[in-house]
């Protein structure tokens, strides 16, 4: 059975009161199904006999029954375990960084990129002279260099690689 109520648009509409009492219903009849579906915890075995221990014999320490024996049991904290990378994966892990650190910086170049060949294509789409189509494209072309030269110069060979 489902602890989360829905409450669907005619219900929200339903007077204070009315919502009140069919809440509480609601509530009850959820407790008696997870009560009734709740199985009861495992008891020990009656026939297996508790040692006979003397007053400096016994640590009391919480105690979990596992197939009818009683077996200590306790919850350990949470600890965090490190150990030095492998030559390997550290190698690994500085080209991944250097490939993420270049999409990073080429991101914004590629994503602007896309939108202005989008556009020349849809302009493109329209005309079927040659002479047009080649002044748009130098036209178009003059603007990317205008926009794009300085940004591109400063980039590395790797970060031009990532963009390409």
């Amino acid at each position: 059975m489902s602890r989360y109520l829905y409450f669907s648009e005619p219900m929200l509409r339903l007077k204070t009161y009315t919502r009140l009492i069919l809440l509480i219903a609601v509530l009850f009849c959820s407790v008696i199904g997870y009560a009734q579906e709740t199985p009861a915890p495992p008891q020990p075995d009656p026939s297996i006999p508790m040692p006979v221990l003397g007053p400096n014999d016994t640590i009391p320490v919480p105690a979990t029954i596992y197939q009818m024996e009683y077996l200590p049991s306790k919850t350990l904290e949470w600890i965090w375990v490190q150990a030095k990378l492998s030559e390997a994966a550290r190698k690994k892990k500085a080209e991944w960084t250097r490939l993420r650190n270049a999409v990073y910086v080429t991101y914004p170049y590629a994503k602007r990129a896309g939108v202005i060949m989008n556009d020349i294509n849809r302009q493109l789409a329209n005309i079927s002279s040659e002479s047009q189509r080649k002044t748009i494209i130098r036209s178009r072309e003059k603007e990317l260099k205008k926009e794009f030269t300085d940004p591109i110069k400063d980039l590395s060979v790797y970060q031009g690689r990532v963009l390409m």
